[in-house]
């Protein structure tokens, strides 16, 4: 985990189970996301302000960035 938080990217941190919430979350009046069609190998696409964020999923657990784990 360590090695792989040092190249930027943060593995399990989302529960698959988690992601249609977390997408909900990010699309709501607050935070106003538009949650976009996730290409392979994504569960999750959003766009604000000229930034995507994406979280991957490799069969056993979620990849994110550390944009994405800061939410």
């Amino acid at each position: 985990m360590e090695r792989t938080a040092e190249r930027g990217k943060w593995v399990g941190l989302i529960k698959l189970g988690d992601i249609p919430a977390f997408a909900h979350w990010l699309s709501d009046e607050q935070h106003e996301w538009m949650i976009q069609s996730p290409d392979v190998g994504e569960v999750l696409r959003a766009y604000k302000y000229g930034t995507t964020i994406v979280v991957w999923y490799d069969g056993r657990r979620t990849i994110c960035g550390r944009h994405v784990m800061a939410l």
